[in-house]
C-alpha cells in the first residue's frame, strides 16, 4: 500500500472512530483524545490536505471529508494550553500548510478580524502564491519568480512581498475592499 493509500485509510479509520466517539459526547473534549493522538491526526490531516490542495481541491472539501478530525484536532489544538497567541502560528507549523515566515502575519490578520485568505492557492499558469484574497485579487507572496511576477499586472492582481507587507496597512486595505 503506498504511503498516500495508508494516509487516506488510516484518515478514513481516525473519522469513522472519531464520529462514533462524538456521538457519545456532549463536548468535544469529552472524547479524551490524548497528545500523541491529536499530533497524529494533525500530521496525517496536514499532509492530506496539502495534497487535496495541490489537486484544486478547496478548504472546504477537506472539511467535508473529515469534519470529525476537523473539528477534534482544532478543539485539541486549543487544549493543549498554548500560551495566548500561539493558537494559529502552531496551527499552520502542525498541518504545514503556509510557509513559517507568512505564519506571523496571518496571526495578526486573525487577530484583527481580517478576511479569511486562501493559503498556498494557485493563479495564472499553475503559480502558487502564499497567501490569496481571490475576490479582491491580492497576494503576498514569500519569494521572486520574474515570470509569475509580470503575470498581475496584465491580469489587475496586485502581488505584495511578505518582507514588505504591513499588517495593520493591510488589514485597513482589506476592510476597505
Amino acid at each position: 500500500m503506498s504511503g498516500a493509500s495508508f494516509r487516506q485509510q488510516w484518515l478514513s479509520d481516525q473519522e469513522f472512530e472519531i464520529t462514533r466517539r462524538l456521538e457519545k459526547a456532549s463536548l468535544v473534549v469529552e472524547i479524551n483524545l490524548d497528545e500523541d493522538e491529536i499530533r497524529r491526526a494533525q500530521e496525517m490531516y496536514g499532509r492530506q490536505a496539502a495534497d487535496m490542495l495541490r489537486l484544486g481541491r478547496t478548504a472546504e472539501d477537506v472539511i467535508a471529508k473529515y469534519p470529525a478530525l476537523t473539528l477534534a484536532i482544532l478543539v485539541g489544538q486549543a487544549a493543549l494550553g498554548y500560551e495566548q497567541h500561539r493558537y494559529w502560528d502552531e496551527f499552520f507549523t502542525r498541518l504545514d500548510l503556509v510557509a513559517s515566515e507568512a505564519r506571523p502575519l496571518l496571526s495578526q490578520l486573525a487577530e484583527a478580524g481580517a478576511p479569511l485568505p486562501e493559503i498556498g492557492a494557485e493563479v495564472g499558469d499553475g503559480w502558487v502564491v502564499e497567501i490569496l484574497w481571490e475576490s479582491l485579487k491580492l497576494a503576498i507572496l514569500t519569494d521572486a519568480d520574474s515570470d509569475r511576477d509580470v503575470w498581475p499586472a496584465v491580469n489587475c492582481y496586485e502581488f505584495m512581498p511578505l518582507e514588505r507587507t504591513d499588517a495593520s496597512a493591510l488589514v485597513a486595505k482589506l476592510r476597505r475592499e
